[in-house]
């Protein structure tokens, strides 16, 4: 979801440059077309292994972040939560604008910015750029800054039945597109993290009252 203020290929920041090259030659994720059954259950360990010793809400998210990225061959990825009305934004990473924090502490926008944008994530669990939802589309061009873009996604992060937030990940515009098997991939990703989101966002509220 924060990418869409942001214009993708913007210039790196510090933290950006601590993340992996998502397009290095040997990555075995490169733009792979086509993910068995076998390979989904691998990604999605690959995912758990990497998270299962971190603890703490931000912590993990940005664990899950990096691998996500890393497995999609995306450029960014951002992890945002969908509480009630609003979206909180939590971690982005990747290849971030001078003005993106990779901890957006207390940013928040209303649903309403984004009515289908967030339809999609409840209806249609998700969608990317060139599927043909136009209105998804235009709500990213109507606020971002400088509407140049490649190839966006977004799938729902679910938990017990419910949307709880998004993964939203961005290609430039020179890369591949996303394709319809890569949505699929990131929706189990993002629910597998689902799994542990209620309580990370339980823990964090006791540990900060404030947050």
């Amino acid at each position: 979801m924060p990418d869409r203020h942001v214009p993708p290929g913007a210039g790196g920041n510090a933290d950006a440059a601590k993340a992996p090259d998502a397009h290095s030659s040997d990555d075995p994720y490169r733009y792979r077309r086509g993910w068995s059954g076998r390979a989904r259950l691998s990604a999605t360990n690959r995912l758990r292994v990497v998270t299962e010793d971190k603890s703490g809400l931000l912590p993990v998210a940005e664990a899950a972040a990096e691998v996500i990225r890393k497995i999609l061959v995306a450029r960014r990825v951002s992890v945002t939560l969908l509480e009630g009305d609003e979206y909180r934004d939590l971690v982005n990473v990747g290849d971030l604008a001078p003005d993106q924090a990779r901890f957006p502490k207390g940013q928040r926008y209303p649903t309403s910015d984004y009515p289908a944008t967030t339809a999609s994530l409840r209806v249609n669990r998700g969608y990317i750029s060139t599927s043909g939802d136009l209105d998804v589309v235009r709500e990213y061009i109507a606020l971002s800054p400088r509407p140049t873009f490649g190839c966006f996604m977004g799938v729902p992060i679910i938990a017990f039945g419910a949307v709880q937030g998004e993964v939203f990940a961005t290609r430039d515009p020179h890369d591949p597109v996303f394709l319809d098997e890569d949505m699929e991939v990131a929706r189990d990703l993002a629910t597998s993290f689902g799994t542990r989101l209620p309580d990370l966002v339980r823990q964090q509220h006791i540990d900060d009252p404030s947050w």
